[in-house]
């Protein structure tokens, strides 16, 4: 192999790591280097519950549309080359002519049941990468008109394995990063509380779903080339002056929003500089302003549903003990559902003793602290 069609190679196997459609173009370019007829990319989980392998990726012109079902299902059980891979270790190459002969082969139900059917035969493979949880496995197979695989085509295989292992391990870092973002978006899209994030020029970088209701809502924020900010004049300049002090002192900031500003609701507005956790280091780096926009006029109560399943309350029961918590008196929750007064101090008491409360002030105040999400 060239050195240039090498470098192109190793490139095509990093970007596997953000793109994993890429496995495919790999294993072209690495098919101009030596033939072969498959190609496959396992995962095999470890532990008392690991199950079948998983087929990351695969291609080729000798798999069947089937294969890969009946691989994972059934006969990943029966291939001992993959166990041989693995136990090989990271790195090595494990080349199946070496290991099973024609005799073995004849022998083999993996092999003659599955494996030349599928008119393959020979097979070069590497456990490119291992982690605590799982093992990742790179195979390359041949039908048997081709023969085996030689050693320099070994060796080729052995000088790109630490590639694979490293895409793999960055594969694996961006998910996990991914995953903690997709969890902190979705727990910010569950609260009452606008999320705006900018830099100290006021770009604009990302905005929780109630931010993007406050970015497009007429006369509030001004959302123009990437830049944010405040339509009345005024607000705008201690808004700039928040926020400069902000990043340069890194302490958090206060501010009350006018009445009206948004013509329904008035907001109290908090920024802080978020924690740079990066490993990249730029002369400057700009740095990153969080906007907390809270409603004050907003007070949300626990729902029926969760009052239900923290404190076991039947329907009746937590419909009560909800109207008690937005103010209600017992009085007025009679009038307004229609029932007799004996009944629902029936209900309170049942609601003291599930939830170990003895007075109503007590039980409000207990119900007040629960933090409400939305469902």
């Amino acid at each position: 192999m060239h050195a240039s069609d090498q470098d192109k190679l190793i490139e095509l196997i990093y970007d596997t790591a953000q793109f994993p459609d890429a496995w495919g173009m790999v294993f072209d370019a690495l098919n101009r280097c030596f033939g072969f007829d498959a190609w496959l990319l396992l995962r095999f989980h470890k532990g008392a519950s690991a199950g079948a392998p998983e087929l990351l990726a695969h291609g080729g012109e000798r798999i069947s549309a089937m294969a890969p079902d009946r691989y994972t299902e059934h006969y990943s059980r029966l291939d001992e080359r993959a166990a041989a891979t693995i136990k090989a270790g990271t790195g090595q190459i494990t080349n199946c002519q070496r290991h099973f002969d024609n005799r073995y082969v004849a022998r083999s139900e993996f092999y003659q049941d599955f494996l030349i059917p599928e008119g393959l035969r020979y097979a070069m493979a590497s456990c490119v990468h291992r982690s605590p949880e799982q093992d990742y496995v790179v195979s390359v197979q041949r039908g048997i008109e081709r023969g085996g695989f030689s050693q320099s085509e070994e060796a080729l295989l052995r000088c790109i394995t630490p590639h694979f292992g490293k895409a793999l391990h960055l594969a694996e870092r961006i998910n996990e990063t991914q995953r903690r973002s997709d969890i902190a978006y979705e727990a910010m899209n569950r609260t009452d509380i606008a999320v705006i994030s900018i830099d100290e020029h006021f770009r604009f970088h990302h905005a929780n779903r109630f931010g993007e209701s406050l970015l497009r809502m007429p006369g509030f924020l001004d959302f123009r080339w990437g830049h944010i900010a405040f339509s009345d004049h005024v607000v705008q300049q201690d808004f700039y002056s928040l926020v400069l002090r902000c990043a340069v002192s890194g302490e958090s900031g206060f501010m009350l929003l006018p009445p009206g500003l948004d013509g329904k609701r008035r907001f109290s507005l908090t920024v802080f500089k978020a924690s740079r956790h990066s490993t990249i280091r730029t002369a400057r780096p700009a740095s990153e302003i969080i906007c907390l926009f809270s409603p004050l006029d907003v007070r949300r109560v626990i729902t029926v549903r969760q009052l239900m399943a923290f404190f076991r309350l039947s329907p009746a029961e937590a419909r009560l003990a909800r109207a008690l918590a937005t103010g209600e008196s017992l009085e007025d929750y009679v009038a307004a559902e229609g029932v007799k007064l004996t009944t629902v101090k029936t209900q309170l008491r049942s609601i003291f003793t599930k939830t170990g409360t003895r007075r109503q002030a007590t039980l409000v105040s207990l119900l007040s602290s629960i933090p409400v999400v939305r469902s």
